[in-house]
């Protein structure tokens, strides 16, 4: 018997934790239920290799995975194109201009998939469009002269890795603005890969990586300056004195810090200032987004990860006004949890498992509470330097040796399908 589609899961953003989001309801959703996953890219864009790759040449196609898999089954028998059942589940590379309550606005209609007009009706919606990067990552932001135009494919991708290898190689000096993991790794790499080249690393604070143990301070710390790498903390950047020609000439230009320092630089790498990405929720859940405070603009969500708002009743309650919308990832106020990749892969699965009980309490008695959400123990692998990495797991810290230089884009291509990076894959 034929079973109508009738019912949607809308998946916003097929990232680390919504494509997690989308494998699980794929395997999972009754008859009559689909997931549709919305991206603007046609690949995954995997955003912890982006610093490497920028820096050094020949991995650059690895940082892009196809979708084409997103939906294939996974078990003992390794990955296995989906049931011909399953051939329901949408990927539309698009991006989203509007949402209400029950629906969206795509930037165009895709009559191939079966979306002959740009609009698409949801039943629940997972939110997972993350947050805007810092502008040394960012394909889609402001364009700088000599820069990529980036258009959501992995040809122009692997094009924007090539041309910052060619910036990097050619400064005669670089300044990298922001202790935080992007900063770190961005001044360890390009002063282990130039040994001759003068890199300074400015920070803020007194210490990189302040929500971490002192002693992952400490180890980055004496390890760029082993490398050479001069080590400003506790200064910031007077914006005012950077040029608009700093990201894109081999001319030096002297650069001060708020409080009249000067730095010699000619590439400028802000590594500072990721902004989540929520306002497209903001004519349906404005109460939602965070106002003000150094959490302004995440979305709230109660420990089931649906969109929640401050009650009426004050005291710090919070309710959900639409409770079929979820939120995961960089996005959302997630109770402390690190915005890190594997915290959103977590929390994609228990907003997945939500969503399935939340579908089966409407067909039949189902009564299981929603799973709730707590964060895991805070943890990072940090590189420092081409082939050494620094890293905690819970309160353990550590060194790694011996890290290959395409910094393992092997487990990322596993988890989206590829249990084998083939030659042949990886230029898809």
């Amino acid at each position: 018997m034929t079973v109508a589609l009738t019912r949607t899961v809308a998946v916003l953003g097929a990232s680390y934790g919504g494509a997690n989001v989308a494998q699980a309801l794929a395997t999972s959703l009754p008859e009559g239920w689909r997931v549709v996953v919305i991206d603007r890219n046609s690949h995954m864009n995997h955003l912890y290799v982006f610093s490497r790759y920028s820096v050094v040449g020949g991995h650059e196609h690895k940082a892009f995975i196809p979708y084409k898999r997103l939906f294939w089954q996974r078990g003992q028998a390794g990955v296995q194109p989906p049931k011909s059942e399953d051939g329901r589940h949408l990927f539309l590379q698009a991006t989203v201009t509007g949402i209400d309550t029950h629906s969206l606005t795509l930037s165009k209609a895709i009559p191939d998939a079966g979306i002959t007009e740009p609009k698409l009706s949801f039943d629940y919606l997972v939110y997972a469009l993350g947050s805007h990067t810092p502008e040394p990552i960012d394909l889609w932001g402001s364009v700088s002269p000599g820069s990529v135009k980036y258009d959501g494919t992995k040809t122009k991708g692997i094009e924007f890795l090539k041309s910052a290898q060619k910036k990097i190689e050619e400064a005669p000096s670089v300044l990298v603005v922001g202790g935080g993991a992007l900063g770190i790794q961005y001044a360890t790499d390009i002063k282990d890969a130039y040994p001759d080249k003068p890199v300074t690393l400015l920070h803020s604070r007194e210490r990189v990586l302040p929500k971490f143990q002192p002693s992952m301070h400490e180890q980055i710390v004496q390890r760029m300056k082993d490398l050479g790498v001069d080590v400003i903390l506790g200064e910031r950047l007077d914006l005012s004195s950077v040029p608009t020609s700093a990201p894109s000439t081999t001319d030096e230009h002297m650069l001060r810090t708020l409080s009249g320092r000067e730095i010699r630089a000619s590439l400028v790498l802000l590594c500072t200032g990721q902004k989540p990405n929520t306002d497209l929720l903001r004519n349906i859940l404005p109460d939602s987004i965070i106002a003000d405070g150094p959490d302004k603009g995440y979305l709230r969500v109660n420990r089931a990860l649906q969109v929640a708002a401050p009650s009426a009743n004050g005291a710090n309650e919070m309710h959900t006004p639409n409770p079929h919308i979820f939120a995961i990832g960089d996005a959302a106020d997630a109770f402390g949890a690190l915005k890190a990749g594997h915290n959103a892969h977590h929390q994609g699965s228990i907003a997945a498992q939500n969503i399935l009980r939340l579908i089966h309490r409407g067909t039949g008695p189902e009564t299981e509470p929603l799973e709730s959400y707590t964060p895991a123990p805070p943890g990072i692998k940090v590189s420092i330097g081409l082939d050494r990495a620094v890293f905690q797991r819970g309160p353990r810290v550590g060194t790694m040796n011996d890290q290959p230089l395409d910094w393992e884009a092997a487990h990322m291509w596993r988890v989206f399908g590829y249990p084998s990076m083939q030659e042949i894959d990886l230029y898809e």
